[in-house]
This record gives C-alpha cells, structure tokens and sequence, in this order.
C-alpha cells in the first residue's frame, strides 16, 4: 500500500515541537496511509528540548512517523543577535543546508524506490527562511503545500 509523504519542519522551541510531533500523531492515527517524517532541529538555547528529541525515535512507528535529528550547526557567536528569538532565527538559518541535505536525500530514496514523492511540507510559521529554500530547491511546487503548525492543530 502507498503511503503519502509529509515532512515536518518545526521551529526547535520545545512548544512548537512538541505540537508538531502531536500534531503528526494525530494525523498519523486518524489516515492509516499517511507516512511522515520529523526534520529535528537541536534547540541552543534548552537542552531538554535535545533530550525530548533523543526520546522520539523509540516511541513511535518506524513506518509511520520517523524522526531525522540534524546535525547540530556551529555555535552562533555572542553580539549577533538581540533576543533568544533573533538567536533562533540565526540558528534555522545555519541549519539551511542540513535541510537542503536532508530533504535531498529523503527525496532521492523516494525517487529510487519508485514510491510516491513528498506530497507536502508542514513548515512552522517561524521557518520562513526554509520555505523560501523549498522553493529555491524546486521543492515547491503545485503539487507540493506547505501549511502552518497551528492550521492543522485547528482542524
């Protein structure tokens, strides 16, 4: 049975991730050919959010929900940023091409298994920049969406 494909890219603030994840498993739960993967992001600024990460892989369905921890980027250097929110988003934007790599790859296993492509991107409202390196990717087009944490939180 062909599964459709989603990527989750959530914002790496514990709230939001956590949302995220609860969010996958209720769409995972209520539409039995839904197969998503989680793109995690290490949150700088909380380590319980890395320790939360750790704890997702053995938790969950393999076939259904897998979760794909980054690499961790370079520190961001002290003066860079004004508030933790600013240091966030300099911290998405340097996990820009551990992304861009990820989604490559995920794409390419697809693509080689003659399985069904990603149909769309759940991409936090926080992650701006990582929409625009879905377009620049050519990762967005008619038949791929991208929608809002909390829209689908609503629904």
């Amino acid at each position: 049975m062909e599964k459709t494909k989603l990527i989750f890219i959530p914002w790496p603030r514990m709230g939001h991730l956590t949302q995220a994840i609860e969010t996958a498993n209720l769409l995972i739960n209520r539409f039995t050919k839904l197969s998503i993967t989680v793109l995690l992001m290490k949150d700088p600024i909380n380590p319980i959010s890395s320790n939360y990460i750790d704890s997702l892989s053995s938790a969950h369905d393999p076939s259904r929900i897998r979760f794909h921890p980054l690499p961790s980027p370079p520190p961001v250097p002290a003066g860079t940023f004004r508030t933790p929110v600013g240091m966030l988003n300099i911290v998405v934007d340097s996990y820009k091409p551990h992304v861009k790599h990820a989604v490559g790859q995920i794409a390419d296993s697809l693509n080689s298994s003659e399985s069904r492509p990603i149909e769309a991107f759940v991409v936090d409202m926080f992650n701006t920049s990582i929409v625009n390196l879905m377009r620049e990717m050519g990762e967005m087009r008619e038949r791929y969406i991208y929608i809002y944490i909390y829209i689908l939180i609503i629904i």
